[in-house]
């Protein structure tokens, strides 16, 4: 019997939500009318937190999976994000906060034991798992490799079919230059992302099983955007699928070690229930050509190149004086500047307004004084005159 994949494992605010949530609410008519209300007041307001909880999870990043995008659907999910990151509504996201924790590799249990991915990815206590596969674009035998129907999917979690060619209609720009099988036994690579918060959707339970795990411990993981660009490298490595190199298989294994080279700091997962089977093997033998070192540098290679023009992209099109973030950012700082120069005229005046009431008051002092000085004189004076008239 297979054994059985890891389950999901929901984060304590949807267990406290799940606690929460449907929770009846006990009405005695020994309680008084206005206690009664009260407690109806609570659970609606409880009711309501827990709904605007749920909608405030970042979850920005995983929209472009809600469109079908077809056979270049690893470039359509770079795009996605790059657009994102650069839109004037968006850009202030941090690029880095869905974090990859594990790379999992599962393996169909029948037929030609196809291999794909789940990548969990973690923001704060929401987990999203993304299954990351190569399949056989616009083939009848793409369906083979064809986990479940599409419509068993859940509404969170994007699907295609292998058989379905790409819609035109797009929200994409799609690549110019499509893929030509160079052999007789090649066909067009479709390498796809799919998606769901909950675990079971994207690994079937009794079809595959999951042979593979690596793991990156806190402060050494990749982030969201760099699985992305990393799975696009590997497409564009090999972009047709031959049954005996470029398959699932070598994807798979493409994927995995190039992650460990940008990542080192890795550690192989030691869960009981990974399987003893080996990844990359049809009933336990090799049967297609291993990626070699050389390729797995390659990589990497083009995996620096290709995040750092990535990273690039998005710096240049914020920092262009005609984008709208550019815009925005200057009427912000223009804003802000003209707050502090009338918050430096405002104390100015204050400041003069201070000083000359300050001057005001010396010279009141001032006149005090003269007058008391003359006060006294002409009291002196006086008391002189007083006492010479005495003495006459």
């Amino acid at each position: 019997m297979a054994e059985q994949p890891p389950s999901a494992i929901p984060s304590t605010q949807k267990q406290n939500e799940s606690l929460a949530y449907g929770r009846g609410v006990w009405i005695s008519y020994k309680v008084d009318f206005r206690s009664r209300v009260r407690s109806s007041l609570h659970s609606v307001a409880r009711f309501l937190r827990i709904m605007s909880q749920s909608s405030s999870e970042p979850m920005e990043e995983f929209n472009g999976l809600k469109e079908d995008v077809g056979f270049d659907h690893v470039e359509g999910f770079c795009t996605s994000l790059s657009n994102l990151y650069k839109s004037a509504a968006t850009h202030s996201i941090d690029q880095s906060r869905w974090k990859v924790t594990r790379i999992s590799t599962f393996k169909s249990t029948g037929g030609v034991q196809h291999e794909s991915l789940v990548v969990e990815v973690v923001c704060g206590r929401v987990i999203v798992y993304l299954r990351i596969e190569r399949k056989l674009h616009k083939s009848g035998i793409g369906k083979l490799f064809s986990r479940r129907k599409s419509s068993k999917a859940s509404p969170k979690t994007q699907t295609s079919d292998d058989s379905d060619p790409s819609p035109d209609s797009t929200t994409y720009p799609r690549d110019a230059t499509r893929p030509t099988p160079t052999r007789p036994t090649s066909k067009i690579a479709s390498d796809e992302i799919t998606y769901s918060g909950v675990f079971t959707n994207v690994v079937s339970f009794n079809g595959e099983e999951w042979v593979d795990a690596v793991e990156f411990p806190e402060g050494k993981q990749l982030s969201l955007p760099q699985i992305a660009v990393l799975a696009r490298c590997v497409n564009s490595l090999g972009r047709t699928y031959n049954l005996v190199s470029e398959n699932c298989y070598w994807f798979a294994h493409v994927m995995v070690e190039t992650a460990k080279l940008i990542q080192p700091d890795f550690k192989p997962s030691t869960d009981s229930r990974i399987s003893k089977k080996k990844r990359g093997t049809w009933s336990g033998f090799l049967t297609t050509e291993k990626p070699t070192p050389e390729l797995i540098e390659q990589a990497k290679f083009t995996y620096d190149r290709k995040w750092e023009a990535f990273n690039k992209d998005i710096y240049d099109t914020i920092n262009n004086e005609n984008s709208e973030i550019y815009q925005k950012e200057r009427q912000k700082r223009q804003e802000a500047e003209r707050l502090i120069a009338e918050k430096e005229k405002q104390e100015k005046e204050e400041r003069r307004k201070r000083e000359e009431a300050e001057r005001l008051g010396a010279e009141k002092d001032e006149e005090i004084k003269r007058l008391r000085a003359e006060l006294a004189a002409s009291q002196a004076a006086n008391g002189a005159n007083t006492v010479t008239s005495s003495s006459s």
